[in-house]
């Protein structure tokens, strides 16, 4: 009987402590349906295009859902590269680094390479001119 309730009392203490960190940290929440915008500059003009279809959901699913955290990187970011979904930004590391940074609460979250660069391909084809 012993054994039982001291396994069961570790047990739910890992769970409370568990919970409690998962608690910690917020999470990006993102409504359905919400427009998604890029924006970048190039020398003095600053462009914000509008963003629909599999590209508009791509965005929404790399940071929906995601952990937000404190700690900064030592990565520089800037309203010039940047993306929108409704009333949330998300400023994008200068360098090459997977991390986005809240504008809302200046937090950071962490992407995969991946998304980086499928992020930076998309600004890519929008800078090019249309023909």
């Amino acid at each position: 009987m012993n054994k039982r309730w001291t396994f069961t009392t570790l047990a739910l203490i890992i769970i409370f402590a568990a919970l409690a960190l998962f608690m910690m940290f917020p999470r990006v929440k993102l409504a359905k349906g919400q427009p998604a915008s890029i924006t970048f500059s190039e020398g003095e003009e600053t462009r914000t295009l509008s963003v629909s279809g599999e590209a508009a959901d791509r965005l929404r699913k790399i940071v929906g859902g995601h952990a937000l955290y404190s700690n900064k990187p030592a990565c520089g970011f800037s309203e010039s590269f940047s993306f929108s979904i409704g009333e949330r930004t998300f400023y994008i590391a200068q360098d090459d680094c997977a991390v986005l940074q809240d504008a809302k609460t200046k937090r950071y979250v962490r992407i995969s390479e991946e998304d980086r660069q499928w992020i930076d391909a998309l600004f890519q084809q929008c800078r090019e001119p249309e023909n």
